[in-house]
């Protein structure tokens, strides 16, 4: 039986989408789970109802409640929080930002990838109009850098405790003084 996987469906402007893409990678990682990430569109589905905002903007109770929840979950979780302005924020073009990020990666050669319908397609095809600044994509890399754990985090150690003066990753450290000199007793 090959890994288990989940498929992840996110709106990049949903509010609980934020702590929970924020935190799935690590976890689904630690349980050996490959993550599937699906991101859709909340405003059509918001459309299809007869709505023309959010439910929690047309719901102000509701909405407070929401507000509060989520700066539960970010201050347990360690996250930052922020409350966008305006709310909510167009997910269509944060999707574009992030296809546009993606695309100008090393080693990327196609974002869009499995496109069902023709609309899809034209709408990925917009990413490629989005021109993002320096300072934003080193924001966007800032927000984005992997955060690992062990052994990862040992990386730093890891030329001490290999010992003979090597070098990982650009990290130095100086030849152990245990180490096997050639002509010693080793028992």
């Amino acid at each position: 039986m090959g890994p288990l996987v989940l498929d992840f469906w996110f709106d990049f402007a949903s509010t609980y989408s934020y702590p929970s893409a924020m935190r799935i990678g690590v976890l689904a990682a630690r349980s050996g789970v490959r993550v599937n990430f699906r991101p859709f569109l909340l405003g059509p589905i918001f459309k299809a109802q007869g709505w023309t905002t959010s439910p929690f903007n047309l719901y102000p109770g509701k909405g407070r409640h929401m507000w509060r929840d989520l700066e539960r979950i970010c201050a347990d979780l360690g996250l930052p929080f922020r409350r966008p302005d305006p709310f909510p924020q167009n997910s269509l073009l944060a999707a574009r930002v992030a296809l546009a990020w993606v695309q100008a990666q090393p080693g990327v050669t196609s974002t869009i990838i499995g496109a069902r319908r023709l609309a899809h397609l034209e709408d990925n095809l917009k990413a490629l109009e989005v021109k993002l600044s320096a300072e934003e994509f080193d924001r966007l890399d800032a927000l984005t850098k992997p955060m690992f754990s062990f052994p990862q985090s040992m990386q730093p150690w890891f030329a001490a405790v290999q010992n003979g003066g090597t070098s990982v990753n650009g990290v130095s450290a100086p030849p152990s003084a245990s180490r096997v000199e050639k002509g010693d007793k080793i028992y």
